[in-house]
């Protein structure tokens, strides 16, 4: 009778000990998901996160509103930037042609770049944008002269915010290219000035 006894009270013990082991597993998972919840939305999210921002080359047009110099502005090679927002951090898209005619002196082109950049908020109107991108540029130059160059860049920006949805932009690059085997480095000042508009 007594080992029954003693047998019931270990077995209450056991009981009792491994329901408190489950329930502190259990609530340190509850404690350990509040403070991931919290950390999520500690992020502070801001005006442009999770948007998408579509950008054209105004230069031209400003040129002609406000002229930089006495010479004909030229179009860049860039004419379309497409940029996708997580929180901070974008993919983005570039798309750039000239399909003249062939009686034309210029050349043919087209330029086509997709990378990563990451955009930082100084103030209100004001922010700075870096980042790295694959490049593909072709060239059809005269006297049947064709080149192709492949590569990287690695890019800078500034934007100026005139709303939360429109704003102006303008970038440099350091680009490491190759052409027809040749390594090629090209530094680029910001030149063009882009309208964009976040949706």
């Amino acid at each position: 009778m007594s080992g029954k006894i003693i047998y019931v009270v270990v077995f209450c013990i056991s009981f009792v000990s491994s329901s408190m082991v489950a329930q502190n597993e259990s609530t340190d998972e509850n404690e350990s998901y509040y403070e991931y919840a919290d950390q999520e939305e500690s992020l502070e999210r801001f005006y442009y996160s999770d948007l998408s921002e579509v950008g054209l080359d105004f230069t031209p047009l400003i040129s002609k509103l406000v002229p930089f110099n006495l010479t004909e502005t030229e179009t860049g090679l860039i004419g379309l930037k497409y940029k996708r927002y997580k929180r901070t951090h974008a993919f983005r898209l570039n798309v750039g042609a000239n399909l003249a005619s062939p009686s034309n002196d210029e050349n043919n082109f087209f330029y086509f770049s997709m990378g990563y950049e990451k955009r930082q908020t100084f103030t209100k109107n004001w922010s700075y944008v870096t980042g790295i991108e694959f490049v593909s540029y072709f060239e059809d130059r005269a006297m049947f002269q064709e080149e192709t160059f492949i590569g990287a860049s690695k890019f800078f920006g500034i934007e100026f915010n005139i709303s939360e949805h429109i704003f102006l932009a303008t970038e440099g690059n350091l680009a490491f290219l190759s052409a027809d085997g040749d390594g090629i480095i090209q530094f680029n000042v910001p030149q063009s000035i882009f309208f964009f508009v976040r949706f």
